[in-house]
């Protein structure tokens, strides 16, 4: 509800410092040719038009979003609606949900005005605490995508999860985060990955790799594939994570320049001195004699380890080679 207070009224006969203004004080209306002559550089109340030769005043917006205990404005420029709660417009104990109105109190969140890392506060029942573009948080009804499933939108994910790109087409369920501990204790799954704002400002919120499995290419939303891969600074940790960017065609043997060249699942290295091939992934490498092991394509090649060591928890990775 928009809880503006009524204007003044200016009708004749109001003292304003000694002058009574009239309406026939306020001058002829403005004469014009096109609509473009009205126009004064406001959209909150209306698209002036040109009739009959003189400027006619638009239709305000009008601002309702239909709880009571919000409230609602116009803003410049783009005349957009927005709806700001209140809790003074709810009965003593309650608090304004931007979403269903006056609700009986809930305790304090540490975070304004809702926290968005798993346990989320600030929110009511059946609700999750999202974040826009921009960085604003509000709260809407919870989504039901786990992490690591496909999104379209942002609310599409489950509390404590927010949905971001892997590619044009393509977006998954990343967990919010401060630390490597609200990441679910997924293999591979790091608090590293910062947000942008939508004109690419840092925002301060992180959200979690996304744990996926590189060597069986599993645990990625539909569309995109499973990387092995490490941080480029700091700690230099291992890590998995997910991507719908472009893949080559090779497999195990084939010549490789770049990873771009080789299929998922598959790592571009040189491993004899005679040029790069892309060599598939493999688990838990022997470390005595190489044996076949089941991620390899056939029982000709045998599980070796890389090294350095790669691992992701307690699964340790090696590479598919005669």
């Amino acid at each position: 509800m928009d809880a503006t207070p009524p204007l003044p009224d200016l009708s004749p006969g109001v003292d304003l410092g000694g002058s009574d203004l009239g309406p026939s004080d306020l001058g002829p209306p403005r004469e014009c040719t096109t609509p473009a002559d009205c126009d004064n550089g406001l959209a909150c109340d209306g698209v002036e038009t040109c009739t009959g030769g003189t400027c006619a005043p638009g239709t305000p917006v009008a601002c309702n979003d239909g709880v009571a205990c919000t409230m609602d404005r116009c803003a410049e420029p783009g005349g957009t609606c927005t709806a700001t709660p209140n809790d003074a417009l709810c009965a003593a104990g309650e608090t304004c949900n931007s979403v269903t109105g006056c609700q009986p109190g809930t305790p304090s969140c540490s975070e304004s005005p809702c926290k968005l890392v798993s346990p989320q506060c600030g929110c009511g029942a059946g609700q999750a605490c999202y974040m826009d573009p921009d960085g604003v948080r509000s709260c809407a009804t919870a989504g039901s995508g786990a992490t690591r499933s496909a999104c379209t939108a942002i609310a599409d994910c489950q509390a404590g999860n927010t949905c971001i790109g892997l590619s044009a087409s393509v977006g998954g369920c990343h967990r919010f985060c401060n630390t490597d501990s609200d990441c679910g204790g997924q293999p591979g799954a790091l608090c590293i990955i910062g947000l942008e704002d939508s004109s690419g400002g840092a925002l301060s919120e992180t959200v979690c790799t996304m744990g996926c499995e590189p060597a069986s290419n599993t645990g990625c939303p539909a569309g995109s594939w499973c990387f092995l891969g490490q941080e480029s600074a700091g700690a230099m940790r291992d890590l998995s994570h997910c991507t719908a960017d472009p893949v080559g065609p090779g497999t195990q043997g084939a010549f490789c320049a770049t990873q771009d060249d080789c299929a998922p699942g598959h790592i571009c290295l040189d491993p004899d001195g005679f040029g790069n091939q892309c060599l598939h992934l493999c688990r838990n490498p022997s470390t005595v004699s190489p044996t076949f092991n089941a991620d390899c394509p056939n029982t000709l090649y045998d599980c070796f380890s890389l090294d350095p060591a790669i691992a992701l928890g307690s699964t340790t990775y090696g590479v598919c080679y005669f």
